[in-house]
């Protein structure tokens, strides 16, 4: 834990240091994610996630870590790595001394279950923790899937790789009057209350779940310039926005919000072409739109359209923009007690009992 209650003033000022350097060592290595970093743990605490690291050094340099939350669910404690175990070079054994790490934490804080995605493109995690008695995860959703478009190139060569009715659908969003208000922390509440209006036209509920929370994420990544919130203004009113996360060379358009008027002016396309200008603007060189239908994914990956019901889906409205499906690391799960893999083994078996084992693990 970093910052423990009841530190030392000197024990205070080692566990700043020390997560000034991972929180340096994630945004030069890429593997890191914002979820591994603490502006992440802050938004998920007023949830009531509570938080702990495994940091592994080298002569006074951080080689790999992780960050681990866990709250208390009806089946105990459950842990979640989102995007980790992190590592500056894969190999040598240092996958398998940081998972020794981090099993030890999570006995420390008696989990239940502890849940693993690794970070994106770095597959082969599976590979170590099934040995390890992971197993897939099949009880805690996770997105499996994302559209992340290249910015890299001259200036306007992001938008050249648009496709051509959404670069005249943005021009026809400031054509029709719509214009971009940039936000800040101060317009958390504002855009959150935006978000609810989307997420009751789609039937889900919000995340994060309340406005504290999203305000707790955009104000642990604002100092540092990464949290980016934009506003579309038609004909005076505010119908649309988007809230974007730099971190390294990577934005994510992490969330969108939209309250169903003036359609027609597309505000959408334009938050997301201002997003996608502001990020290039910084030097990010890709842009992720946060997940996809995984099924999506594998149809575009295979050359074959959307089907009729995938064109129904929101999804549909990130596609467009030059983003190229990929698929992401699967989740894994672990059980400390040997009584526990047997039953989830089962569980997984049974849908009707898979289902309330995941009702379970959400504590609800």
């Amino acid at each position: 834990m970093n910052g423990a209650p009841g530190a030392t003033p000197a024990e205070a000022e080692r566990a700043a240091a020390d997560l000034a350097a991972w929180e340096a060592f994630l945004r030069r290595t890429p593997a890191g994610q914002f979820q591994q970093a603490a502006g992440w743990a802050r938004a998920k605490q007023s949830e009531g996630w509570q938080c702990a690291r495994v940091v592994r050094t080298a002569d006074g340099s951080v080689t790999g870590g992780c960050q681990l939350l866990w709250r208390h669910t009806r089946i105990g404690r459950v842990g979640y790595v989102s995007k980790g175990p992190v590592i500056a070079e894969p190999g040598g054994g240092r996958e398998a001394a940081l998972l020794t790490d981090l099993l030890a934490l999570a006995r420390n804080c008696r989990l239940t279950a502890l849940v693993i995605q690794p970070p994106d493109h770095q597959p082969h995690w599976g590979e170590l923790l099934r040995p390890r008695g992971f197993a897939p995860n099949r009880i805690t959703k996770v997105i499996d899937a994302s559209l992340s478009a290249d910015l890299t190139g001259p200036p306007g060569a992001w938008e050249a790789r648009l496709r051509s009715d959404r670069r005249r659908e943005a021009r026809l969003a400031r054509e029709r009057g719509c214009a971009i208000r940039t936000g800040g922390p101060g317009d958390a509440a504002e855009f959150f209350a935006l978000m609810c209006q989307t997420c009751a036209r789609q039937g889900v509920p919000p995340n994060p779940s309340t406005a504290t929370a999203f305000a707790a994420l955009v104000a642990g990544f604002a100092p540092a310039g990464e949290a980016r919130l934009a506003f579309a203004t038609c004909g005076g009113e505010t119908v649309a926005a988007g809230f974007t996360l730099r971190f390294g060379a990577r934005s994510t358009f992490c969330k969108r919000a939209w309250n169903g008027a003036h359609a027609a002016a597309k505000p959408n396309v334009l938050i997301t072409h201002d997003l996608m200008a502001a990020a290039a603007a910084q030097g990010c060189t890709e842009f992720d739109f946060a997940g996809v239908e995984r099924a999506l994914a594998e149809n575009l990956l295979a050359g074959r359209p959307p089907t009729p019901a995938q064109l129904r889906h929101y999804d549909t409205a990130k596609l467009g923009f030059g983003g190229q499906p990929r698929l992401l690391p699967p989740a894994w799960i672990y059980f400390r007690q040997p009584w526990w893999r047997f039953a989830y083994r089962h569980a997984v078996a049974r849908p009707w009992l898979a289902a309330r084992l995941q009702a379970l693990a959400r504590g609800v």
